[in-house]
């Protein structure tokens, strides 16, 4: 278990990425007790930053260490911030946010491949280098070489979001099931998302007020998480096997279904071998 935070400004706001940012992963401190860090984006240049419980760090060739002098920039619009349970690849070479070492794109990511080694083999084959042993560069990588799509290469479990820099885009999914949690919030001043709701309201990002349906629907018929409207109001979740792409400068943000189980499901037996059902 990791977890995952970050905050994006679509347009001119009074809020405080520093600030906000290292209270967020305060707050979710409990999801990765090896280590914090953050990565503080502008529309030129993205700056890994040390936290107050970052470890100290023998490597520092490698583009997302963050170096011990390093502050966040005046004029960030974006900031992710992660929290490390170590699990894979327990070097310093394993801290995030991490960059591909193209550094074409950046990842906030909580979960685990259980699929990375052979799809590291064969994305080396396509030519794709690694400097870590982690499955973070490989879910990367993989987005470098299929985009989107490379959610249907992963087998495993997985909650992230990747600033892809030629792009300036966001891409956030989901794994197919929901192991992994993704709360987020969209107004239009600012998308914030993080691994757990009560980062949003103890940091004061939103008020701790019941969303009126769903407590509605809970009180009468015992029902919970029938749809991304939370229990909090203005606090959204990305459903299982769905994803999400965000592009602040154009101010456009939406989520669309890559895997649904009730398709599968209810799908023409014929459609498929007694193997690929097992599959």
């Amino acid at each position: 278990m990791c977890g995952i935070a970050g905050i994006i400004i679509k347009q001119r706001s009074s809020l405080n990425l520093p600030e906000l940012a290292r209270s967020i992963s305060q707050l979710i401190k409990h999801r990765g007790p090896d280590g914090e860090g953050f990565l503080a984006i502008t529309p030129t240049e993205q700056t890994p930053v040390r936290g107050k419980d970052t470890p100290t760090f023998n490597r520092q060739d490698l583009k997302h260490i963050p170096l011990s002098n390093t502050a966040f920039p005046e004029y960030a619009t974006g900031v992710f911030a992660h929290r490390r349970l170590a699990i894979i690849d327990l070097n310093d070479s394993g801290h995030q946010p991490m960059c591909a070492p193209s550094a074409k794109a950046w990842i906030t990511y909580n979960g685990e491949l259980y699929n990375y080694k052979e799809l590291r083999t064969e994305l080396a084959q396509y030519g794709f280098t690694f400097v870590t042993e982690s499955d973070t560069e490989v879910i990367l990588n993989a987005y470098l070489y299929w985009g989107q799509e490379c959610v249907h290469h992963f087998n495993g479990m997985w909650s992230f979001c990747i600033y892809d820099v030629t792009k300036k885009q966001y891409f956030a999914s989901r794994d197919r099931l929901g192991v992994k949690p993704f709360y987020y919030i969209n107004t239009k001043d600012y998308f914030a998302f993080a691994s757990e709701q009560k980062a949003f309201v103890k940091s004061g990002l939103v008020k701790a007020q019941f969303a009126t349906e769903q407590l509605s629907q809970y009180l009468i018929s015992n029902t919970l998480e029938y749809s991304k409207q939370n229990f909090f109001k203005d606090i959204l979740e990305l459903w299982p096997g769905e994803n999400l792409i965000l592009d602040a400068e154009q101010n456009t943000c939406h989520t669309y279904t890559y895997f649904s189980t009730n398709e599968l499901l209810n799908s023409s037996k014929s459609t498929y071998s007694e193997k690929d059902l097992i599959e």
